[in-house]
């Protein structure tokens, strides 16, 4: 190829990569079955694996890889960090929070004065309709339970609990279609900035929660590790002594059981309401 563009017989030619590859890469994931997940405006959860898998029923496909001789689970549930975006625009305007101070600093602040749970208060992050594992276009977003005492605190603790709802019922069925449990998860994106949100992961998806150092980055992060693996300056294998994990969120046993219940219920807001969801927007998609 150098020859046939007149350039070097050294030359090396590195392609760009889809967010995908680069992301799984900057969350230092490189091994077969090793998984990640992402909350930015999206969410997804993949991992690297031997061979290419596909099942049209849960919308789990998988695609080539940057790792050479791999394929990458793909396996995304649509809105996620949007939903926390979209809340602060309802709850706080365009003006946003006080004067110098971080919006999402604040939500967080107002959401960690809620209870695990959010005393009941259930909300479904599907304004764009479910992805995987259902593939349901009309499906809407929607908060449950609500009664006189609902505070924002407890929506916003519900936007994030909800957002950690789907990546749970995604995972449950990642592992089935893989024949493989996930003990430990990296976390990247927006959403990882969020201490809250990060042990609200931990606790829901009932397994570790690793933290890549900024993890805002990591699909820049990512394109630069295979650039340098296919420049020949590191070998993948490398990639995940490269990248630090800044904190490591261990599940929380005394939240479980409520978790546990939440989830139950989600998953019932889901089944029962799919038709009444059909029903009002079949027109509109």
């Amino acid at each position: 190829i150098a020859r046939d563009f007149g350039l070097p017989e050294t030359t090396r030619v590195v392609m760009g990569t889809c967010d995908l590859q680069s992301a799984t890469l900057g969350a230092g994931v490189v091994d077969d079955f090793d998984g990640y997940f992402y909350v930015g405006t999206s969410g997804w959860i993949s991992c690297h694996i031997p061979e290419k898998k596909t099942s049209p029923v849960r919308m789990l496909s998988s695609m080539i890889a940057a790792v050479p001789g791999r394929y990458l689970l793909t396996a995304e549930q649509g809105v996620a960090g949007r939903c926390l975006e979209y809340l602060a625009e309802i709850l706080f305007g365009p003006e946003g929070a006080s004067p110098g101070v971080d919006i999402y600093d604040e939500m967080n602040r107002i959401a960690t004065q809620v209870r695990p749970g959010s005393d009941g208060v259930i909300f479904t992050p599907w304004l764009g309709g479910v992805f995987a594992p259902a593939g349901e276009p009309e499906t809407r977003g929607a908060f449950f339970n609500q009664t006189l005492t609902t505070t924002r605190g407890h929506l916003i603790r519900a936007t994030m609990e909800g957002v950690a709802f789907n990546l749970r019922w995604l995972k449950d069925h990642v592992e089935k279609f893989l024949g493989h449990r996930f003990e430990r998860l990296a976390f990247i994106g927006g959403g990882a900035s969020s201490d809250l949100w990060c042990q609200i992961l931990a606790d829901i998806l009932g397994c570790s929660i690793r933290r890549i150092e900024n993890p805002r980055s990591a699909n820049a992060v990512g394109a630069a590790m295979a650039a340098f693996a296919a420049l020949g300056e590191i070998r993948m294998s490398e990639v995940p002594k490269l990248l630090k994990t800044a904190r490591v969120f261990e599940p929380e046993k005394s939240n479980r059981a409520v978790y546990d219940r939440q989830f139950r219920e989600f998953i019932q807001l889901f089944r029962r309401n799919r038709a009444v969801y059909r029903r009002l927007n079949r027109h509109s998609i």
